[in-house]
């Protein structure tokens, strides 16, 4: 969430480095990619970073159109948190499945979190979707996802070109911590409306 520039404006005497408390916090934006005639992007999933891994976050609410949300200690995905994704009916575009009784397919990378796990929690969430997941070859991941790796690069223009604009804006209007001399963080609503604005 930080490139460890410096951000100014011309004519100014002080330029302040414009980093954002608690800018280093993990995060991680979860896509997936449907195919065929009705190809799209479903909404997203924000991992956050929480010790407790505690949902939802106090304050933080799981409503927002477009995306939703789960937390893990790392703020990366777990076996858990994958099979809680496969049941989240938000998470899915199912506009194109008019026939339930219809077998999906999911490719995923051979991630550890992308495999079934012990506790059966995989089974149920696919069983749910009447899908099965089939692995790309390992290490091969960037030659064999152009579309995956063409999609994921505008995804995060997009993010960066939205997250350069609320830096610029705090700075201009003087939105910085008081004591820190960094940023004030926007919270965790911002980044989850900010994750659904750029898959839009």
């Amino acid at each position: 969430m930080d490139n460890g520039k410096t951000l100014g404006f011309r004519g100014v005497n002080d330029v302040k480095y414009a980093n954002v408390v608690s800018g280093g916090m993990g995060m991680t934006l979860m896509i997936r990619l449907t195919g065929g005639p009705h190809a799209r992007i479903c909404n997203p999933c924000v991992i956050f970073q929480n010790a407790s891994e505690s949902y939802p976050i106090r304050g933080v609410l799981d409503d927002i159109p477009g995306v939703c949300y789960r937390t893990a200690k790392n703020g990366f995905i777990t076996q858990k948190l994958w099979a809680q994704y496969l049941q989240k009916p938000r998470a899915h575009y199912r506009g194109h499945i008019a026939d339930r009784s219809k077998q999906r397919v999911i490719f995923v990378d051979n991630f550890n979190s992308h495999h079934n796990d012990s506790n059966g929690n995989m089974h149920v969430a696919l069983e749910s979707s009447n899908a099965t997941l089939r692995y790309l070859v390992a290490t091969a991941t960037d030659k064999i996802q152009p579309c995956d790796s063409f999609v994921i690069s505008k995804i995060k223009d997009a993010w960066m070109e939205i997250w350069d604009d609320y830096k610029f804006k705090a700075i201009k209007d003087g939105f910085w911590r008081e004591g820190s001399g960094a940023l004030q963080n926007p919270g965790k609503p911002f980044f989850l409306r900010m994750a659904a604005e750029v898959v839009r």
